[in-house]
C-alpha cells in the first residue's frame, strides 16, 4: 500500500476540532464507543477510542494526521468451520 503524506503547517485547533470530531462520529458508528480524547494540546492532539472486542482507534495529529488500528481477526460463524 502506498503512503500518503503532503507537507503542511501544524494542526489548528479549529481544524483539529473539525477533525476530532469527524473521526468520533466514523468510529461511533462502527461500534467504537469507549475512550475519547487524550490529549488536546497543540502539537499533541490524539484521540483514542476502543469497540466491544477490544480493538483499538488512534487518531493522532501535529503536522500530519494519522489514523491507526489495531484489531483482531473475528471470523464469523459460517467461516469458523472451513478447513484452509
Amino acid at each position: 500500500m502506498p503512503l500518503w503524506f503532503t507537507a503542511s503547517d501544524d494542526f489548528t485547533q479549529p481544524q483539529w476540532t473539525v477533525a476530532g470530531a469527524l473521526v468520533t462520529t466514523m468510529a461511533s458508528a462502527q461500534g467504537f464507543h469507549r475512550g475519547g480524547v487524550a490529549s488536546d494540546q497543540p502539537g499533541n492532539y490524539a484521540i483514542t477510542l476502543v469497540d466491544d472486542d477490544g480493538a483499538v482507534l488512534s487518531f493522532d495529529a501535529f503536522r500530519n494526521a494519522v489514523l491507526t488500528m489495531t484489531i483482531g481477526c473475528h471470523l464469523r460463524p459460517q467461516h469458523m468451520s472451513r478447513s484452509p
